[in-house]
């Protein structure tokens, strides 16, 4: 049995076995997931934003411990995320108070995050953004009756609208017409480990806001990463507290796409590159079949989401911390640059047991 089955098998184990002097996984899920309503949308701790059941949520990490199982017989190499299971085991020494305490931080950063996600909601649907609606959420920085919230009910580019503010950070475009935006360049940079991408990943985000600049080691040391990999809790904690990204419009929060669109997919891509100027954590299963620059299939991954296009034809931009050629005879050279079309960027986010990215 592989290295990484036998993770999975040890993982499985442990979760149905319970956590942290619980006697059974439910149990423990319920400590761990709890849910709430945030001004009317739902978020559950650990898992995000969601539109799924409750019930349905605790059921997935059986559910998609399964699915990892299966992937990991097919061979592909873990480049560096955790199953839901395996993140959930990561939780199992915390006592009631660190627990309730990172709940209610999750809760904070859900209030904080909630115009955003709404204001994609408007976006992706086309219908109008309600009277008062920027007032009510100052994250987004709009002043209400200002030409940028002007500029976004009138459903003019996330460029125009960005450069109808006035933050340092948006980049004035003359052409209101072309709807598309790529930031971050001259960031790239290889994972140093094959389970680095996280690391790696956080790397490229920091360069990017031009604030500290860590080293994937010390990257790897504060998002708790193993050679079992990173979890999409530890990358959304760590663009909240180490990186200025989130000063542009909200906190980053994790987000349940198993329940979304894809066109919805690409609105939250518009709205946090094209709008805010902030990039997005991509989480992703790295496969022949949807990055076309491999030559290997390979496992759970994390990218730089940073750009977009609608001008011509959905894509999104990103920037690939996975060099093959580093881990594979015949590799590609994979690590850097691309632009995906959007069914595939969709296709292998849904790939990932998680399903998830954070925004």
């Amino acid at each position: 049995m592989s290295s990484i089955r036998m993770r999975a098998l040890m993982v499985s184990v442990l979760v149905a076995g319970g956590l942290a002097g619980t006697s059974s996984a439910t149990a423990a899920e319920a400590d761990v997931v709890q849910c709430a309503t945030v001004d009317g949308l739902k978020f559950c701790t650990e898992v995000g934003f969601t539109k799924e059941s409750t019930t349905a949520i605790r059921a997935r990490v059986h559910r998609t411990m399964a699915s990892a199982n299966t992937a990991f017989a097919a061979g592909p190499l873990d480049t560096g995320d955790l199953t839901p299971a395996e993140q959930l085991a990561q939780l199992a020494g915390l006592t009631p108070e660190q627990l309730k305490a990172r709940q209610d931080a999750q809760l904070a950063e859900a209030r904080d995050a909630v115009g955003r996600m709404k204001l994609v909601d408007y976006v992706d649907s086309g219908k109008p953004i309600p009277a008062g609606f920027f007032a009510k959420y100052p994250q987004l920085h709009v002043k209400e009756g200002s030409a940028q919230a002007r500029a976004l009910r009138a459903g003019t580019s996330m460029r125009f609208a960005a450069a109808s503010g006035n933050s340092t950070r948006l980049a004035v475009s003359s052409d209101p017409s072309k709807d598309y935006e790529y930031i971050m360049p001259n960031v790239a940079r290889d994972q140093k480990t094959s389970y680095w991408c996280g690391p790696a990943t956080m790397e490229m985000m920091d360069l990017g806001d031009g604030g500290s600049l860590r080293t994937q080691a010390k990257w790897a040391e504060l998002l708790g990463t193993t050679t079992d990999g990173t979890g999409i809790g530890a990358m959304k904690d760590g663009m909240n507290a180490y990186t200025t990204w989130d000063n542009t419009a909200g906190k980053y929060v994790t987000v349940d796409l198993s329940d979304r669109t894809a066109s919805w997919f690409f609105s939250a891509h518009r709205t946090r590159v094209g709008f805010t100027k902030s990039p997005v954590v991509e989480h992703v299963q790295l496969l022949m079949k949807y990055f076309s620059y491999l030559n290997y299939n390979h496992g759970g991954h994390y990218q730089v989401g940073r750009g977009y296009s609608s001008t011509t034809g959905n894509v999104i931009g990103i920037i690939d911390p996975y060099d093959e050629r580093d881990y594979r005879s015949g590799g590609a050279a994979s690590g850097g640059y691309h632009v995906i079309p959007l069914d595939k960027m969709w296709g292998a986010t849904l790939a990932n047991v998680n399903q998830n990215f954070s925004y």
